[in-house]
């Protein structure tokens, strides 16, 4: 089963050529999208997700990669040519290479994770292969479920304290005053006052 809902993005890393002799080792597919709000430079970013192998010789281990650009119109950069390779291959787009880490697996889904702090304000992301050249004459493929971009904060644990009788009716639920956050408490569905 995916890991999150009834879709997930596909991506190869590298591609085997028109004929068997030929491999194409810069073909490589991302998934990209302008942010609601830009990353701001300074702040500490968190990005989990899970990545989709199959077959070990058609999913063996990889380098996933973040990368930014500062203005949406970045986006898409290749036009379309089969020999792009990664984003930053262009230095007059202006996309970085915000983290990357390793994974692999064998006809499963794995959960990863990043952090990065930008150098400068992200407006537009891609995620997919690094820039390593992969030479094969197989394809190469894998996907992408899940995926959560926030700052890092936002996954930190709240430690609740509970105190009092919950039996009788007279329990206080405390949680630490953070990073300027408002909690709102439910019970059964329904939000209470205060």
């Amino acid at each position: 089963p995916l890991p999150d809902g009834d879709g997930c993005v596909g991506f190869r890393n590298g591609r085997p050529g028109l004929n068997s002799n030929d491999p194409q080792p810069n073909w490589k597919e991302y998934a990209g999208a302008c942010l609601a709000a830009p990353m701001k430079v300074g702040e500490f970013y968190r990005i989990e997700f899970y990545v989709g192998f199959a077959h070990p010789r058609h999913s063996p281990p990889l380098n996933i990669a973040f990368y930014g650009a500062p203005s949406c119109s970045d986006l898409p950069f290749d036009e379309d040519d089969a020999g792009y390779g990664c984003p930053t291959n262009d230095v007059t787009r202006g996309w970085i290479e915000l983290a990357k880490v390793r994974v692999s697996g064998v006809n499963n889904w794995q959960k990863a994770m990043v952090e990065f702090t930008p150098n400068r304000d992200i407006e537009a992301i891609a995620i997919g292969p690094d820039c390593e050249r992969k030479p094969s004459l197989i394809p190469y493929y894998y996907f992408l479920d899940n995926l959560i971009l926030a700052e890092r904060v936002a996954f930190e644990e709240f430690n609740i304290r509970a105190s009092g009788n919950l039996c009788a009716g007279k329990a206080v639920l405390e949680v630490a005053d953070k990073y300027n956050y408002s909690y709102q408490w439910y019970k059964d569905g329904i939000a209470l006052i205060g």
